[in-house]
């Protein structure tokens, strides 16, 4: 995707969570909050010599304890279709069709927080 389609109307108002190693970034995932007990799990991306590593695994299980413990009972992804068993190991259940977003199909995923 070119630069700056990452940008988001709602990017200064979102949760940001950075895995980082000596001042480089490694990955990142953040997070929209819709209401107080639900938001949108958005923008995960890990470099991808690092893939396949654990530190998506690790950035979104530390996403959802942070959210788990501020009260929030529920996240869910517009999932590439993709990466849709990395979400389904993590316990993500898809729900609905598949849809096109950005020109890319995706899958609606969703996880009750502990």
């Amino acid at each position: 995707m070119e630069p700056g389609t990452e940008i988001t109307p709602w990017e200064d108002t979102s949760l940001h969570l950075v895995a980082m190693d000596e001042g480089a970034v490694l990955g990142c995932v953040l997070f929209r909050p819709d209401d107080a007990r639900s938001g949108r799990l958005f923008q995960m991306a890990v470099r991808e010599a690092l893939q396949r590593t654990g530190i998506g695994s690790r950035l979104v299980l530390r996403l959802e304890e942070r959210l788990a413990r501020d009260g929030f009972v529920e996240v869910y992804a517009h999932a590439r279709r993709v990466a849709e068993r990395f979400y389904r190991r993590l316990g993500y259940e898809a729900q609905g069709e598949e849809f096109q977003e950005v020109g890319i199909p995706h899958i609606l995923m969703r996880k009750r927080l502990s």
